[in-house]
């Protein structure tokens, strides 16, 4: 949990601390601005469900209790004797390699095209691929109440804890793979020549954070895979639609008095 804490905040403040210093983006201050501005608020809320809310909201007793067939099949097929080695391994692909890989590669590719200033807005979007997907995650953890496989399996005398009740779907797989998707696709929309290793070394990385999942007995293929599935659509998502400066379907988060709202053309 601290180091999904500690990566949404780096990635927060690492896209606020440049922007300032963009001058011709191509792209408006106005747009950097507002989706930088619901990133921090938006990876605020995913920390705060992640800290004090969460043993508020995580269901105490599991609503869905009993693995399918299929689950069961292949954890006895992919579950580790040391649950932990692929535990702490899967932080790192999931929340360390997917940020680096995909920024970095981002940032190399708008360095070659001696268009920095581009990065601010190819950043940002992958930034809020990540946040987005966070947000969606939490509360259908909470409300699913899906009992992890090493509860399951384990022993039943073992004391409660809060994140119990929290495998479907895989956080770790959705959050990497959005990062890798979005990374990727904004890679292929400017015809950068890294763009194969930006998604081959992403989505290896995403790959091994759900096999990984498996490995150390916190989630069902089936979480891994809906988590995956639900990261590509949202990775790809985000920097088509509210990063299409120009497009013909390009969408806006604007801010109301109430709140915030989506607006676009189509």
């Amino acid at each position: 949990m601290r180091a999904r804490v500690a990566v949404a905040l780096a990635l927060c403040t690492a896209l606020g601390a440049i922007t300032p210093a963009a001058a011709d983006l191509g792209v408006s201050r106005r747009h950097l601005k507002r989706h930088l501005a619901f990133s921090a608020l938006g990876g605020a809320g995913y920390i705060l469900s992640e800290t004090v809310l969460k043993s508020h909201l995580a269901a105490e007793t599991c609503r869905w209790c009993e693995p399918t067939a299929f689950d069961g099949a292949m954890r006895s097929a992919l579950v580790w004797h040391d649950k932990t080695t692929p535990h702490v391994i899967s932080g790192i692909t999931g929340y360390f390699l997917p940020p680096v890989i995909g920024l970095g590669g981002l940032l190399w590719a708008a360095h070659d095209r001696g268009d920095l200033g581009s990065f601010l807005d190819d950043g940002l979007a992958v930034v809020e691929a990540g946040v987005i997907v966070g947000l969606v995650n939490q509360p259908i953890k909470f409300a699913i109440g899906r009992q992890r496989p090493f509860v399951h399996y384990g022993d039943p005398a073992r004391p409660h804890e809060t994140d119990d009740n929290m495998s479907f779907y895989s956080g770790h797989t959705s959050i990497s793979t959005a990062l890798a998707v979005a990374a990727g696709s904004i890679a292929s929309r400017r015809h950068s020549r890294h763009a194969p290793w930006i998604w081959t070394a992403g989505l290896t990385a995403a790959a091994a954070t759900g096999y990984l999942r498996i490995a150390a007995d916190k989630h069902y293929a089936t979480d891994v895979l809906m988590g995956a599935a639900t990261g590509a659509l949202i990775g790809w998502g985000v920097p088509r639609w509210l990063h299409a400066h120009g497009a013909e379907h390009a969408i806006a988060i604007m801010p109301t008095a109430g709140g915030a709202m989506i607006a676009g053309t189509f």
